[in-house]
Order: structure tokens, then sequence, then C-alpha cells
């Protein structure tokens, strides 16, 4: 009874890939909701947050990158009574 099931699951799944999933099409933004200028980017200051660099390959020369580092990190939250005093 389990193969059978196996096989009707598979039928299933191969005739959604074949017929009714194609790929997704999506629309293009309205014109209100595209910007037109690039926003500045705000450096804010990590207030209860702490970042320690787990590790860090280079990647100059993989695929024609630059001088860019693929960091790991581990992101720490303060908790969350951690500002009480303001």
């Amino acid at each position: 009874m389990a193969i059978r099931f196996t096989r009707v699951a598979a039928a299933a799944a191969v005739s959604a890939v074949l017929f009714g999933a194609g790929g997704a099409f999506a629309g293009s933004c309205p014109a209100e909701s595209v910007l037109t200028m690039p926003r500045e980017i705000i450096d804010a200051p990590d207030v209860g947050v702490t970042r320690d660099i787990l590790s860090a390959v280079e990647l100059r020369g993989w695929r024609g990158l630059g001088d860019f580092l693929l960091r790991t990190l581990r992101v720490e939250q303060a908790h969350a009574d951690w500002n009480q005093s303001a």
C-alpha cells in the first residue's frame, strides 16, 4: 500500500512540475514606488548588539570579484529590558 501511495505522490509531483507549476512572472512596480534617487545610508550605532566575526574568507579573484570578504558573524542582541532607565 505504501509503495502505491509513493508512486501516486511521485506522479502527482511530476505532473505538477510539467503542467501546472510554471515559472512565476511578476509585473513591474508602480511608478510611484520606484526610487529615482538612491536613499542615503545612515550608519546607526549598534546599541545592545554585538557582532562577533567567526570566520572570514577572501574572495579576491573568485568569479571576477574584487577585494571582498565572506564573513560569518554571530549577532547577539541584548535582553529586551537592557534599556529600562530610558
